[in-house]
């Protein structure tokens, strides 16, 4: 049987704005960078980091909780001093640890980095004396990471470790740490370094007690390392490692460094990558493909355009989280700083019936607005038109023929069979 949908002709713009109605502008965003996250699955709160002092339309400064709806500030709200640049966030003895470049928060000197006790922020020892650019909690222990040389009258280059009063020096690092992440039930340590006792170029793993150097050496600054599904991917500004000509990306198993394709245009930075929904999200600094883009096996396909750069990515509450320094209008919609990106159309699955049932949607997308539905096999099921931001648009049984109009953008066709199988298409609307 078939069932037409009749649909007036509106504009078909580029792949970022088909993909419009699956962005959210959180709010308005922020009126400077966000550069990091932190998300509390106990009571479902996202934390961002930045230097903002605007978020959605409320003077929040520097950290900003999102529960779902709407921004709210953390702590006291007091400004961070200048250039009052947050650059990590992480929870360590139930309590939020702050760092980034700063030098006291409201008339409290903190050195860079922070503890919030539940009452006011308070210093953790004697902080350092330049930036904290990572924080990250192994085996029970803080670790700090960043461009420091000093805590205090203390030599800590790089990276320290905290004792509950007081920064230990880690190894001996010459240069700066800008990532951690756990692979192999080690800490890896990422940035910009040489470490003269073990040496390592830019990462090195770390069991709490001995280092392992296996990790070979890049050129130039690693920016971020991500462990996703036990594969360790290195992303940054380097173009080569002595055993393989690795380009800004740079994925690990099996014991070696393998490269990956990377986005052309120019020179790159990579600043990021994470899964979302069974794909890999690249972001960073090139001008083809976009600022964020997906692999898809082989190359890149784009996603957003950020006319500015994309620190940082991370997924949460089922959507993928994306913020920077960007300033963006879309549609008449502002972008700024950050975004939230639902996958939810390409995330779906078409479950193929018991009885054989199929559902079939053509031309898609449609040019002249007009589509046809096709059940493979007569029988009493519901088709449903629902929108990309999951509003049910209009609802039938398979046995009626009826037009609708729809706006132009990404739909989902899903029909419910008999048998109470869903089966599922993604619907263009031109």
């Amino acid at each position: 049987m078939i069932l037409r949908l009749i649909t007036f002709l509106l504009f078909f713009l580029s792949i970022i704005e088909n993909s419009n109605a699956q962005f959210s502008n959180l709010q308005g965003g922020a009126n400077d960078p966000i550069r990091s996250f932190y998300s509390d699955s106990t009571n479902n709160l996202l934390y961002v980091v930045g230097r903002f002092t605007q978020i959605g339309s409320k003077n929040i400064n520097q950290i900003a909780v999102w529960d779902g709806i709407e921004w709210n500030s953390f702590g006291n709200n007091d400004l961070f001093s200048s250039p009052h640049n947050l650059q990590c966030i992480v929870k360590f003895n139930n309590q939020i640890i702050v760092g980034g470049s700063f030098d006291s928060i409201g008339n409290t000197l903190v050195n860079n980095i922070a503890k919030w006790n539940g009452i006011t922020w308070e210093p953790m020892g004697m902080g350092f004396d330049y930036h904290v650019l990572a924080l990250y909690q192994y085996k029970g222990d803080l670790y700090a990471g960043g461009s420091f040389n000093y805590s205090g009258n203390k030599i800590v280059r790089a990276l320290a470790k905290w004792n509950g009063q007081d920064w230990d020096t880690v190894g001996n690092f010459i240069g700066a740490v800008t990532s951690f992440e756990k692979y192999n039930n080690k800490l890896i340590i990422a940035g910009s370094f040489y470490q003269q006792t073990n040496p390592g170029d830019n990462i090195i793993g770390y069991d709490g007690a001995n280092w392992d150097t296996t990790f070979s050496k890049f050129n130039n600054t690693i920016v971020r390392v991500r462990n996703i599904n036990d594969t360790l991917y290195a992303c940054g500004l380097f173009t080569s490692i002595p055993v393989n000509n690795s380009n800004y990306l740079s994925a690990f198993y099996e014991n070696f460094w393998h490269s990956m394709p990377i986005p052309t245009g120019g020179q790159n930075t990579i600043t990021d990558i994470v899964e979302y929904h069974n794909k890999k999200y690249v972001c960073g600094y090139f001008s083809n493909p976009p600022d964020i883009c997906v692999f898809n096996g082989v190359g890149y396909d784009s996603l957003f355009n950020a006319n500015g750069f994309i620190a940082s990515l991370y997924v949460y509450d089922n959507k993928l989280f994306i913020a920077g320094q960007f300033f963006q209008t879309i549609s008449g919609q502002n972008y700024n700083c950050i975004i939230s990106y639902d996958d939810l159309i390409d995330g779906l699955e078409n479950i193929s019936d018991n009885n054989g049932t199929d559902l079939q949607i053509y031309p898609n997308p449609s040019s002249d607005g007009k589509i046809n539905i096709i059940l493979s096999k007569k029988e009493d099921a519901i088709i449903e038109v629902i929108r990309s931001d999951g509003k049910l648009i209009f609802q039938t049984t398979s046995n009626e023929t009826f037009d609708i109009k729809l706006q132009a953008g990404f739909y989902i066709v899903k029909l419910i069979t008999k048998y109470n199988k869903i089966i599922s298409k993604k619907l263009i609307v031109l």
